[in-house]
């Protein structure tokens, strides 16, 4: 594991590793970056965020109905369902957390996914002592107007972190 840590930052549409989504038949490559050129090889990494696998909150975005629609169907996620990554670190499994519906009495079943509006990038933020990957996608489907998100907690231990890529000039995500 040392070794991989040392690896050099991948380059911007690099693939960088394997989500796997069993609930909703989704498998893809992820690839590094959130410009739209890069989102039609599949979902893309936030460069400002750790790779999936390592400490802090990754993040990834991708299509909903459209590019192959790798996050077609994240809507139907519950709490528990398990998602995983693989990467040149190894593989490391995420169980969706569950969220509260608005305004739902106490009590209610806890949804997979909430809704935001696109400025709100609190979603990008590290939170010291988890370990996420948050998934992101545009809502509802055949508009950019919200934002659907995912949020899933590492179950494993984190790999070593590695060097990131330079930030996107002008990330212009799903």
């Amino acid at each position: 594991a040392e070794l991989v840590a040392s690896l050099p930052p991948p380059k911007p549409g690099e693939a960088i590793g394997r989500i796997d989504i069993p609930k909703i038949r989704s498998e893809f490559w992820v690839v590094e970056g959130v410009l739209l050129d890069y989102l039609t090889k599949g979902p893309g990494h936030f460069p400002s965020t750790p790779f999936p696998g390592q400490p802090g909150n990754s993040a990834l975005a991708g299509h909903r109905p459209t590019w192959a629609a790798p996050f077609n169907r994240i809507d139907e996620l519950s709490p528990g369902d398990p998602i995983t990554v693989e990467t040149l670190q190894g593989t490391f499994t995420y169980e969706v957390r569950g969220f509260a519906k608005p305004g739902a009495p106490e009590g209610d079943p806890l949804l997979g996914h909430f809704i935001i509006r696109p400025d709100e990038t609190w979603i990008l933020d590290q939170r010291p002592g988890e370990n996420t990957l948050t998934l992101m996608a545009c809502h509802p489907k055949f508009s950019a107007d919200l934002r659907i998100v995912v949020m899933a907690d590492l179950v494993d231990n984190p790999a070593p972190e590695t060097p990131r890529s330079e930030p996107e000039a002008n990330p212009d995500g799903p």
